[in-house]
């Protein structure tokens, strides 16, 4: 996975992107084939990005309802919340 670096300046910083901004699956494989991470707030999000191939560990959730629908698809990690 290729990790976007934030100039050093903050080391434990990850980049996403907003799927809400344009929730297209092509859109996020492309996200997710350079390394980004995908922040999602409802099922309709978490669906694309699993099609688009991200890791559901490794999504950024919003709100606490799709925590159900991700473990509903197999999700075998923990998903991230912002902090």
């Amino acid at each position: 996975m290729n990790e976007h670096r934030t100039g050093g300046q903050w080391p434990h910083s990850r980049v996403a992107f907003a799927s809400k901004a344009f929730p297209c699956t092509a859109v996020q494989r492309v996200m997710v084939q350079e390394g980004l991470g995908l922040d999602v707030a409802g099922g309709g999000e978490i669906m694309t990005a699993q099609s688009a191939g991200a890791d559901p560990a490794g999504l950024i959730l919003q709100r606490r309802e799709p925590l159900g629908i991700l473990r509903a698809h197999g999700s075998a990690g923990r998903p991230q919340r912002p902090r």
